[in-house]
This record gives structure tokens, C-alpha cells and sequence, in this order.
């Protein structure tokens, strides 16, 4: 059973919970994409053509870097005055979770679309902006995107299981930047 997930309910998927998250993938999640990549990012020339992930994870991975990496496939996600929000990831306004709820209860007030815009605002990422090393390309960057967006599909099935989200690779001209991901409770 997934790690964060109730009891076994079902068949549908890992957490047994018959509820829909819409996973929009610019580009299918291919095995032979992230394979091409490691081989590439490696300097010392050995040739490693007949190696698979599992491979570059026991040569290249330790402990401590996959906890690092915890937060980014499998974020906290906390519930504010019925909307869902990153505990521990992305933009919050000032004034931490209290500042968050007085901010839901304005946009609320003004419309639902306000109300939307800003809950949307604050559940993504600028993935070339979580790490202190900017050295990925665009084709990296893209992939992780796609992983991430399929872990956070799966971790909100999970954790709120009468409710339906879209999780979402972003694109530099959406974001103004760099490539992104999020995710937006569908109404």
C-alpha cells in the first residue's frame, strides 16, 4: 500500500479510492528518456548503454539525498477554510496560515473566480527555483515536471479521495519563466 494512503478500498488505483485526478502529460513519461539523460550527465565516459534506472540509483543515490527529495514528490498538503494548499511548498502570502485563511475568506467574498485565481496562485512551482543548482536543461526539467505532476496526482487521490484535482506541467510562457507544476481542484 502507498505511503500516506488509508486502508485498501478498491482496485482502481494504489490507494483503493475511486475518485479522479486529471494528469495532463506534455510528454509521456518514458523510461528510455530518463535512461538518455543519466547517461548523459555522467562525465567519466564509461559506458553505461545497458544500464536501467534502478542502475544509476544504486550507483549515484544515497539515503540522504532521496530524503531530501521527499518534500518534492510527496508534499504536505493541509486543508484552509475547504481549500487545499501546499503545507510546506510554494507561495503563501503574508501572515502564514492565518494570513492564507483571512486571504481565502477575501476571495471568497469578492467572486468564485477570485476565489479560484488565488487558491491556483499558490499551488505551483518554478522547478528551475527549488534547487540552488540551475544546471538542468529544458528536456530535464520537463521530465521531472511530468514525475512530479503523476506523484502529486496520486498523493491527492490519496489524502482527499471525494475530491477531484488536475495536476499540470506549466509552460515557460504560462509562468514567465521556466518550466513549472501544479495542481488546481476541479470544480
Amino acid at each position: 500500500m502507498p505511503v500516506g494512503c488509508g486502508t485498501q478500498k478498491g482496485p482502481y488505483h494504489p490507494c483503493g479510492n475511486a475518485t479522479k485526478v486529471e494528469h495532463r502529460v506534455d510528454q509521456k513519461v518514458d523510461q528510455q528518456v530518463l535512461i538518455d539523460l543519466l547517461q548523459r550527465s555522467c562525465a567519466d565516459g564509461a559506458d553505461r548503454t545497458a544500464w536501467d534506472a534502478a542502475d544509476f540509483l544504486h550507483e549515484s543515490g544515497t539515503v540522504q539525498s532521496a530524503l531530501t527529495h521527499v518534500a518534492l514528490f510527496m508534499p504536505r498538503f493541509e486543508e484552509i477554510e475547504g481549500e487545499i494548499f501546499f503545507a510546506n511548498l510554494g507561495v503563501k502570502p503574508p501572515g502564514g496560515r492565518d494570513g492564507l485563511a483571512e486571504k481565502v475568506r477575501q476571495s471568497r467574498a469578492q467572486s468564485p473566480h477570485a476565489l479560484i485565481r488565488f487558491v491556483d496562485s499558490c499551488n505551483w512551482l518554478e522547478l528551475a527555483y527549488v534547487f540552488q543548482d540551475g544546471s538542468g536543461t529544458d528536456e530535464a526539467y520537463r521530465l521531472l515536471a511530468n514525475l512530479i505532476a503523476e506523484a502529486w496526482g496520486m498523493r491527492l487521490r490519496c489524502l482527499f479521495p471525494d475530491r477531484t484535482f488536475r495536476t499540470r506541467v506549466i509552460e515557460p510562457e504560462e509562468t514567465g519563466s521556466c518550466i513549472g507544476v501544479g495542481f488546481e481542484k476541479l470544480v
